[in-house]
């Protein structure tokens, strides 16, 4: 086994008589041809099988843990229901893994996928679609060639060539090492595979755990953005950190990862979902000069070659920045969000609208600083009859003013009254501050709410 900058390549040769290649995918049994097993991850951990809502995880050790729920406990048939949902899990999370292992099939002009496809179509279409980005590719780019030449002395030599974008989920930045099976058969009869030789000492079929352990020399190694993030994201709580996978490529700068947790629903109480999904994360990075880069969603500031990661603090895809004396303002909105991310709570459905600058010094040794940041609850959308909390946010093209009309609806009005703040930038502090107030004006009628924040 080698690798190349386009991937890995694996080349053997058998001895026998000549071969009899598979002319088909359907008759793969009935010629010679061989099969190459690949997996990245030794185990694919999983959580414990569960839900979640919108205070946190609900974990079951076994199907009789249904019965102890408190949620669920006093209802004879959600306790049932949990019993059976347990069981199917325990059927999905074997096609699950299956998702992380490849195996093609392959002989002249013929390479086929055998393993993780089939795992992946005979899951339900909502399980398919929670799952949709672990689906292996089927392009012609994505999977394996072979080469077959014949030995003078029988039998034949191949060498397969297989894209990093063909390979599993990766684990880690840095491949050392992958598991690796190499089966070459004969032809069989009556739909039954021939005689085969393996690599496997002891093969269980479809086991990684019989694959041979080996090392990549020199180390494959790729880099989360520009910024170099660790392989991890956060829980949908943003309460514990996950180990993260990747699907690995030709280039060396990955922006998608995704981590494996149990669904999530706001007012999820009984057993639903599936256990596990994944949740994928989109990274991107904005140069704003040849030795500065900012990168998100977590904030990110790469200076030359190191890197500062800013705890707490998101960066959109859709900031406007603009240079000013000493740095740099990054404006993130006005956009329009949700009150609560799982729908949850009063009005956690409703609207929101979010706005935040941020002023990047232009000497590394300065911290970052928190210009603005506010949060209007829309309760009721329309502007001229509103009859509950609303708001509209504007700010300036050169970032410097922020105006915000903000309605409350008094106890003895039926209609909202509407202020105007005017809110300027202070270049000696970098604080956004009130530079005018207006009491009772006119309904910003012609403010549109903004738009939402854009995907990377």
């Amino acid at each position: 086994m080698a690798q190349s900058a386009d991937g890995l390549i694996i080349a053997a040769r058998v001895s026998g008589p000549a071969p009899n290649f598979a002319k088909a995918a359907a008759d793969m049994a009935a010629g010679d041809h061989v099969e190459l097993w690949v997996a990245l991850a030794d185990e694919v951990a999983l959580p414990e099988v569960g839900w979640g809502n919108q205070f946190g995880p609900v974990l079951l050790e076994s199907a009789d843990a249904c019965a102890k729920n408190d949620d669920i406990a006093d209802d004879a048939n959600a306790v049932a229901e949990c019993r059976t949902w347990y069981m199917e899990q325990q059927a999905y999370r074997r096609q699950f893994r299956k998702l992380f292992v490849r195996q093609w099939q392959l002989a002249p002009a013929l390479a086929v996928e055998t393993f993780a496809r089939p795992a992946f179509a005979q899951m339900s279409p909502e399980a398919r679609e929670k799952i949709s980005a672990l689906a292996p590719s089927a392009a012609a780019a994505d999977l394996p060639t072979v080469r077959f030449a014949p030995v003078a002395d029988g039998g034949y030599g191949f060498e397969v060539a297989v894209p990093w974008s063909a390979l599993p989920p990766s684990p880690t930045l840095d491949l050392a090492r992958l598991r690796l099976m190499l089966d070459v058969f004969s032809p069989g009869s009556d739909g039954k595979y021939g005689p085969f030789s393996s690599t496997a000492a002891e093969r269980k079929y479809a086991e990684v755990a019989t694959m041979t352990v080996l090392r990549l020399d020199p180390v494959r190694h790729w880099r989360l953005s520009d910024c170099g993030y660790p392989l991890t994201a956060d829980d949908q709580w943003g309460e514990q950190t996950l180990p993260a996978y990747f699907f690995p490529l030709a280039g060396e700068v990955l922006r998608d990862i995704f981590v494996i947790e149990n669904d999530v629903a706001g007012y999820q109480y009984t057993a639903g979902g599936y256990s596990p999904v994944i949740t994928p994360t989109r990274l991107f990075s904005q140069r704003l000069t040849p030795d500065l880069v900012l990168c998100g969603p977590p904030f990110a500031v790469r200076r030359s070659s190191q890197t500062r990661f800013i705890d707490e603090l998101t960066l959109s895809p859709g900031a406007r920045v603009k240079a000013v004396n000493d740095g740099w303002l990054i404006a993130q909105g006005p956009f329009v969000g949700q009150a609560n991310r799982f729908g949850s709570g009063a009005c956690g459905a409703c609207p929101t609208i979010s706005l935040q600058v941020l002023f990047l010094p232009a000497a590394n040794s300065s911290p970052l600083v928190v210009a603005f940041n506010d949060t209007w609850l829309i309760e009721d959308e329309d502007v001229k009859e509103a009859g509950g909390r609303n708001a509209r946010v504007t700010l300036s093209d050169d970032l410097m003013t922020i105006t915000a009309w903000e309605g409350e609806v008094p106890d003895d009005q039926p209609k909202a009254l509407w202020t105007r703040i005017r809110k300027c930038y202070d270049g000696a502090k970098h604080l956004f501050a009130d530079c005018a107030r207006e009491e009772n004006v006119k309904p910003p009628l012609d403010i549109p709410m903004p738009p939402e924040e854009p995907a990377p």
